[in-house]
């Protein structure tokens, strides 16, 4: 990618964390902020469709397709979303996985001729440490990690920060920010605090980033096809994604 196109992969070797509704949020906050920005569904499951109101496609190109045939042409594959700004390059809920000895390197060329065409690409990762994860983190700029806080939360962000190092120490290291964003907080809740106090001293201050409050319009808008940014602008979650976008902005300049 180009110095003028920064590529963000949320991820977390743990399911269930709200990875998805971060990418998708992520990006629709982005969007409305006038940036043209690319989600990439890198986890099988589809959900990133669901999320930005993209119906099922059969038969259509798809972000697997490309990790498994090089000479596929990326452009073809994206599709419109309900969120304005916001472009989907969808997964194949079909796929199995690829070889362990694909190259790590395969998605960052594949999404290099859309470089000129996007401000920012949000990738939203699957749990399973495969190629398919390596390939992401690869060709990530930066990484977010939310986090439910929880006392076992912690295990899937040191596993992610040690297959992240390993990545960084045998590539040319792309990445430049590596964060955690705590999600469905309930800042009342003791536990919750004393996990983000553990969290924080494991990976630093600065590299825990804003949190995104619990908020019952975030599984509503997703349900409804529809970022909480068009569903309930007004909402706790709608004004947590706005003040994430503004400290992750921050954070890259600093």
């Amino acid at each position: 990618m180009s110095d003028g196109c920064t590529v963000t992969a949320v991820s977390n070797r743990k399911g269930g964390t709200g990875k998805t509704t971060l990418a998708v949020n992520l990006a629709a906050e982005l969007g409305r902020r006038g940036r043209r920005v690319l989600v990439v569904d890198a986890d099988s499951q589809g959900h990133a469709a669901l999320g930005l109101g993209v119906p099922p496609r059969e038969g259509e190109a798809t972000l697997h397709h490309l990790l498994r045939d090089p000479e596929a042409g990326a452009a073809a594959a994206i599709v419109g979303t309900a969120a304005p700004g916001v472009w989907l390059l969808p997964a194949d809920v079909a796929h199995e996985g690829l070889p362990l000895e694909t190259p790590p390197d395969r998605l960052a060329r594949a999404l290099a001729p859309l470089r000129q065409d996007f401000d920012h690409v949000v990738l939203d990762t699957p749990p399973a440490a495969d190629a398919v994860l390596v390939n992401a983190l690869s060709a990530a700029h930066e990484v977010l990690v939310p986090l439910l806080p929880h006392p076992l939360a912690e295990h899937g962000v040191q596993q992610l920060r040690r297959l992240l190092f390993r990545l960084l120490c045998a590539g040319p290291g792309r990445c430049r920010l590596a964060a955690v964003v705590p999600v469905m907080l309930e800042p009342r809740l003791r536990v919750q605090r004393r996990t983000l106090e553990a969290v924080a001293g494991s990976v630093g201050r600065r590299r825990l980033l804003r949190g995104i409050r619990k908020d019952a319009v975030l599984p509503e808008a997703f349900a409804a096809g529809r970022p909480v940014q068009l569903y309930a602008p007004r909402s706790r979650a709608g004004l947590d994604f706005h003040l994430l976008a503004d400290e992750l902005a921050a954070a890259r300049l600093a």
